[in-house]
C-alpha cells in the first residue's frame, strides 16, 4: 500500500512537471507578504478562539455528565460540527484568495467579509438547533438545546 502511494505520487509529480511550464523563483515580494499576513493571522486567531471555544464546552459538560454521557454528547456532535467545520474552510480559503486577488479597497473588502461571516453565522446557529430525536424523553442521556 506504501509503495502503491509513493509509486503514484512520483508519477503525479513528473507528469506535472512536464506538462506545466511554471517553475517556481526565488523571489520574495514583502508588501504581498504583508498583505497576507495581516488576514492570515486573523484567520488562525478565529480557528484558535473556536477551537478554545469547543474544549471549554466539552470541559463543562464533563463536569456535568458522566463519561457515557459525555461520549455520547460528542459522538452526536461529531457529523454536523463536520460539516460546518467544512463549510467554515471552504469559505475562510476562498475569502483568504479574494482578498488577496480583490483591487476594490478596503471598504468593499469589508463589505464581503460582513456578509459572508453573517452567512456563517446563520449556518452555525442553524447547526445548534437541530430537531431532538429522542421521543420527547427528558433523561440524562438527552441533551435538549
Amino acid at each position: 500500500m506504501v509503495i502503491q502511494y509513493m509509486t503514484n505520487t512520483f508519477i503525479n509529480t513528473f507528469i506535472l512537471f512536464i506538462t506545466v511550464k511554471w517553475y517556481p523563483t526565488f523571489e520574495f515580494d514583502k508588501n504581498s507578504a504583508k498583505t497576507l499576513f495581516s488576514f492570515g493571522w486573523k484567520l488562525v486567531a478565529a480557528q484558535f478562539m473556536n477551537q478554545v471555544y469547543v474544549e471549554l464546552k466539552n470541559l463543562f459538560i464533563g463536569k456535568i455528565y458522566t463519561p457515557a454521557d459525555l461520549a455520547s454528547y460528542n459522538k452526536g456532535e461529531q457529523f454536523p460540527s463536520v460539516l460546518v467545520m467544512n463549510i467554515n474552510s471552504a469559505i475562510s480559503s476562498v475569502l483568504f484568495s479574494c482578498n488577496v486577488h480583490s483591487k476594490s479597497g478596503k471598504g468593499q473588502i469589508k463589505k464581503i467579509n460582513k456578509a459572508i461571516y453573517y452567512d456563517e453565522l446563520i449556518c452555525c446557529v442553524s447547526n445548534y438547533y437541530r430537531i431532538d430525536n429522542s421521543g420527547g424523553t427528558n433523561d440524562s442521556t438527552s441533551f435538549n438545546r
